[in-house]
């Protein structure tokens, strides 16, 4: 039977098989996956039953169409499989509130900090900053605080090959320096100074 002979139940038929075989393409990999790949074994074209079906019971056809989109959809919205959250320490690590202000001091002391050395950002000499890590522009747009907060602490915990020094945390560390040895690089204050202050660095 030519395509053009179908009515126009069959032709909706068709197009959710369509969707349904779009529907278990886009979610291979999450839950119910037996059930989706006898899904995707499904022919796209009807076969001569269906065919008849539809030509001498347009109007069961259609009711056994909404029925198997309404399941379809509750299917799709049922088996959903949370996202995993970004890594964070959504802790605080002292009770007092971070000061900003000193916390734009440790950040532009290079010093106490060596933040500019491989970060840019919105700060006064901008050709005496870094390249290597990300911008500083707009941090508090991107991050949370917990994640700014973990970057700060322990940053191989977000990436194993980040060369960016741990600033908190003092065990599980190679080739430390002689005067960081056994000691955080800022203190829990600090660190909370430094996140409250990144977390005002906003997009415009």
């Amino acid at each position: 039977m030519e395509p053009a002979a179908l009515d126009d139940d069959l032709q909706c038929a068709i197009g959710l098989r369509r969707v349904a075989l779009g529907v278990a393409v886009a979610r291979a990999g999450w839950p119910r996956r037996p059930f989706h790949a006898r899904l995707a074994a499904m022919p796209l074209t009807p076969n001569l039953t269906t065919i008849r079906t539809a030509q001498t019971q347009p109007g069961q056809n259609r009711q056994g169409i909404v029925g198997c989109l309404l399941l379809a959809v509750w299917l799709f919205c049922t088996s959903s499989t949370p996202t995993a959250s970004p890594p964070a320490i959504d802790k605080p690590l002292t009770t007092r509130p971070g000061n900003p202000d000193n916390g734009r001091r440790i950040v532009l002391d290079r010093a106490t900090s060596a933040c500019l050395l491989c970060h840019s950002g919105p700060f006064p000499a901008s050709h005496l900053q870094g390249s290597i890590g990300p911008s500083l522009t707009g941090v508090g747009s991107r991050l949370s605080p917990g994640e700014i907060r973990l970057r700060l602490v322990d940053p191989a915990r977000f990436n194993l090959d980040t060369v960016m020094p741990a600033y908190f945390v003092t065990t599980g560390l190679t080739r430390v320096g002689q005067p960081w040895q056994g000691k955080p690089v800022l203190t829990a204050e600090q660190i909370e100074d430094v996140v409250t202050f990144l977390t005002t660095l906003r997009e415009p």
